[in-house]
């Protein structure tokens, strides 16, 4: 029950991150948001896309948990998705998307491989991740 509970709110985050209207302006009473261009929007999304979709890819295939599972695939499909409109978007406007994960969500995706609770660090990392 727990996975389902963290999973949900990991999914809400995401759909709240993607129908923001306007990610470069912080909302009205978050001073704590920053402002950032366009290039460096494109590379950290890039990164999490790849990230999201490598950790999803461990979930599929070591989680214990089908729900776990079903959640990881969805990840996988959504996060392929999304990583080809960043790249279709980012060619548009001149801006290279890098092809390999940032130094941090590698090692990341390294100590997650190595949960000796998969399905609970893999949750986890969904919260943090779609967090930041």
């Amino acid at each position: 029950m727990l996975y389902r509970k963290l999973f949900a709110f990991a999914a809400a985050l995401l759909v709240a991150t993607l129908v923001t209207a306007d990610d470069t302006k912080p909302a009205a009473g978050r001073a704590d948001e920053k402002v950032i261009d366009d290039a460096t929007f494109v590379k950290m999304a890039a990164s999490s896309d790849l990230t999201e979709i490598a950790a999803s890819k461990l979930a599929a295939a070591k989680a214990k948990s089908d729900a776990v599972k079903k959640f990881a695939e969805m990840m996988i499909k959504d996060h392929t998705k999304s990583s080809e409109e960043l790249k279709a978007a980012a060619k548009a406007a001149g801006i290279e998307v890098p092809a390999k994960m940032a130094e941090k969500h590698a090692k990341h995706l390294e100590e997650l491989s190595k949960a000796a609770d998969f399905d609970a660090a893999y949750a986890k990392h969904q919260v943090t991740a779609h967090e930041e």
